[in-house]
């Protein structure tokens, strides 16, 4: 669990003022998303499917008052 609010933590500071994310953060932006949630998203760069993830994990990042 505390590896999870740690990764959420950097998600955050990552995703801050950020638009526009390298390969890199797609595979940790998904691999999270798919942690949390128990799916299996495939990394895409499709710009709504991204935005919808991480709509998603600032969710969980609100719900563990990160």
């Amino acid at each position: 669990m505390e590896d999870l609010k740690q990764r959420l933590v950097d998600f955050r500071i990552m995703t801050n003022l950020k638009t526009v994310y390298n390969g890199t953060e797609l595979k940790e932006i998904f691999a999270l998303y798919n942690e949390i949630t128990k799916e299996n998203r495939q990394v895409t760069t499709c710009s709504s499917c991204v935005s919808s993830v991480i709509t998603r994990i600032k969710q969980e990042c609100r719900k563990y008052g990160i």
